[in-house]
C-alpha cells in the first residue's frame, strides 16, 4: 500500500510543477517532461502531474503517448473537463475521431456552458461525417458567440455535408463580412454558387480568394470549372495549368488539363497547345506509374515546342504554353483585385 506523502513531501511536488510549468511555457518540452516523470514516480496518484504530462507530449506531437497520459489522470480523477477536452483534441490529431467524440461528449456535459469545448466536439463530429450532429453543436455555440467566423464556417461546412448549400452559402457570407480577408470563405462562397449553378456569380469570389492565397491548388481549380462553365475557355485553361503547377502530383487536375489543352488545339490548331498536353499528360502518366512511358512521351515534345518546359517532375509544367507569345495568363490583375488578364 502507497504511503501517503508528508507535507514537505508535498511542498516538493508543488514546486517541482512549478518548475515545470515554467520549462513548458519557454518551450523547454524535453526538461519539463523529465520533471512531470519525476513527480509521478514520487507520488503515482499524482493527477495533475499526468494532466501536465499529457499536455506536454501533446505539444511535441507525441499523441500516443499523451493519450495514455491523459487517461491515467481521468482514471485517478474522472471529473476533470479540460482533460477530457485535452484527451479528445488529441485523439483527433492522431486521426481517431470517432474515439475523440466520447471524451468530448463527456466535457461537454462536465460544463455546459463552456463553447470551445463544445465547439471541439462540433469538429470531431464534422471529421466524422456526423454533420447533421455537428451542427447542432455549432449552432449552440454560435448562441454565445455569434459573431466568431470560425464557428461559423464549420457551420457553413456541416450544412454543406447536408446537402442544405443554400444555407450554406448564407453563412460563409456571413462569415465574409466578420472575417473580410479569409480566402477559404470567399472560395467555400465560390464552390456553393457553382452547386447552386451560378457560375457567373462564383467568378468573383474564387477570384477575390486566388488573389488573397494564390498557392491554393483547390481555388485555381474552382476558377477553371467557372470559366469552364461561361465559355471562357482560354481563362479555364490558364486557371486548369495554375492548379497543376501547384499540385502536380494530381491525376485528376493534369487529366483535366490535357483535355483542355487538346480543346484549344482543335479549336486554333496550335501546336504548342498539342505540346502541353503531352507535359500535362506525361505528369499523369507519372503520378499513375507510367514512367517508362512518360520520357518517351516527353522526346518529341521538346522538338515540338523547344520553348516549354518538359521535365516530367517539372513544377512549372506548361506555364509559357498556355499565355500568347509565351507570357502565362493569371486570374488576377496586376493590382491583386482579380479584375484582370483572364477575361
Amino acid at each position: 500500500m502507497q504511503s501517503k506523502l508528508t507535507t514537505s513531501g508535498i511542498d516538493e511536488v508543488s514546486r517541482l510543477l512549478r518548475s515545470a510549468d515554467a520549462l513548458m511555457l519557454s518551450r523547454q518540452l524535453r526538461d519539463a517532461e523529465i520533471i512531470f516523470r519525476r513527480v509521478i514516480s514520487v507520488s503515482p496518484g499524482a493527477v495533475l502531474a499526468y494532466a501536465e504530462l499529457g499536455r506536454c507530449l501533446a505539444e511535441q506531437g507525441r499523441w500516443r503517448e499523451a493519450i495514455a497520459a491523459y487517461r491515467k489522470s481521468l482514471e485517478l480523477d474522472p471529473d476533470l473537463t479540460y482533460v477530457y477536452d485535452n484527451l479528445g483534441l488529441a485523439l483527433m490529431r492522431y486521426g481517431r475521431c470517432r474515439e475523440a467524440v466520447s471524451p468530448l461528449r463527456r466535457a461537454v456535459l462536465l460544463c455546459p456552458d463552456a463553447w470551445r469545448i463544445r465547439w471541439d466536439l462540433g469538429r470531431a463530429l464534422l471529421d466524422c461525417h456526423d454533420f447533421e450532429a455537428a451542427g447542432s453543436e455549432y449552432r449552440k455555440c454560435l448562441e454565445q458567440r455569434s459573431e466568431d467566423p470560425g464557428v461559423r464556417y464549420e457551420l457553413g461546412m456541416a450544412l454543406l455535408g447536408m446537402g442544405s448549400i443554400q444555407d450554406a452559402l448564407v453563412e460563409f457570407r456571413r462569415c465574409a463580412q466578420i472575417s473580410t480577408g479569409d480566402f477559404k470563405v470567399c472560395e467555400r462562397i465560390g464552390v456553393c454558387l457553382l452547386a447552386l449553378k451560378r457560375p457567373w456569380d462564383a467568378v468573383a469570389p474564387l477570384r477575390r480568394s486566388a488573389a488573397l492565397n494564390p498557392q491554393h491548388a483547390d481555388t485555381w481549380m474552382g476558377l477553371a470549372c467557372a470559366f469552364g462553365l461561361t465559355g471562357q475557355r482560354d481563362s479555364a485553361l490558364a486557371a486548369l495549368v495554375r492548379s497543376v503547377e501547384l499540385e502536380p502530383a494530381s491525376f485528376g487536375r493534369c487529366w483535366s488539363t490535357c483535355i483542355a489543352f487538346i480543346e484549344r488545339f482543335f479549336r486554333i490548331g496550335r501546336a504548342r497547345d498539342l505540346a502541353g498536353a503531352g507535359i500535362v499528360l506525361a505528369l499523369a502518366l507519372g503520378i499513375g506509374r507510367f514512367r517508362c512511358l512518360a520520357a518517351v512521351l516527353l522526346r518529341p515534345l521538346r522538338d515540338l515546342a523547344p520553348d516549354v518546359p518538359c521535365e516530367a517532375d517539372t513544377a512549372g509544367l506548361a506555364c509559357d504554353a498556355v499565355g500568347e507569345g509565351g507570357q502565362p495568363e493569371s486570374a488576377t490583375s496586376g493590382d491583386g483585385t482579380g479584375a484582370g488578364a483572364l477575361d
